[in-house]
């Protein structure tokens, strides 16, 4: 966790921003919304392209499955019910600022 000086409604659409968060991974190299879909919503989809130099080049499928502004967005990585991994950021109100967790 960490405490940003700035209220959740100005981290909201950085967080929310799919775009944003694959421009800061050295791994992540592209996403798209699935669908003709904008902004993130409960169930919207979106394509992921990843490359890491020990094991290649592979594409999957996340699903929104939390979109609560401005304090939760989640994603699972391919099957939702089964998920290979899930990426979730909490903002919460505190002294001002925000607690912001990721995992």
């Amino acid at each position: 966790m960490v405490h940003v000086s700035a209220p959740p409604e100005v981290l909201w659409p950085l967080i929310s921003d799919i775009h944003l968060v694959a421009s800061l991974s050295s791994e992540v190299q592209e996403v798209v919304w699935l669908d003709e879909v904008r902004a993130p919503a409960v169930g919207a989809a979106f394509r992921g392209r990843s490359r890491h130099k020990a094991v290649g080049e592979w594409t999957t499928t996340s699903q929104v499955i939390a979109c609560d502004p401005p304090r939760v967005f989640a994603w699972a990585v391919q099957d939702p019910d089964d998920p290979a991994a899930m990426w979730r950021f909490e903002l919460t109100p505190r002294d001002g600022g925000t607690d912001l967790r990721q995992w």
